[in-house]
């Protein structure tokens, strides 16, 4: 049901162009950032941050720090240990020899526990 008079229908007007007045600000506020962001870019160092994100420039670099905030601006990263990535990768090892060799011996291999190895193979078999 749209106004019933010319003043409702011009007080609607008048808030949606406000509203519309309020978007195109907010998108020019964002353009000249970004334009602004882009001629500055080049011209940061690893010495304008902070100590602890000093830390993570060094290890990959600069541009490679900056195209990370480009890309994950705003949301956090979890790094996790060595130990975690190379998790999946030995256990892929694991299934790739349980025919192959026993199970001891793919445990002494690869530096796991006996149960671990059992847990991974009976898994993998529960999930095949």
């Amino acid at each position: 049901m749209g106004p019933a008079t010319k003043q409702e229908y011009m007080y609607q007007f008048r808030t949606c162009l406000k509203c519309y007045y309020k978007v195109f600000k907010q998108t020019l506020k964002r353009v000249k950032m970004k334009k602004y962001i882009d001629t500055i870019k080049d011209k940061i160092t690893i010495e304008d941050l902070d100590e602890a994100r000093q830390d993570v420039a060094s290890v990959i670099g600069i541009d490679n720090y900056i195209k990370l905030c480009e890309e994950f601006g705003g949301t956090s990263l979890f790094f996790p240990k060595m130990n975690s990535l190379a998790r999946n990768s030995v256990y892929k090892k694991v299934i790739d020899l349980k025919g192959v060799m026993p199970k001891k011996q793919i445990a002494i291999m690869l530096g796991l526990s006996r149960s671990t190895v059992y847990k991974v193979i009976n898994e993998y078999e529960g999930k095949h």
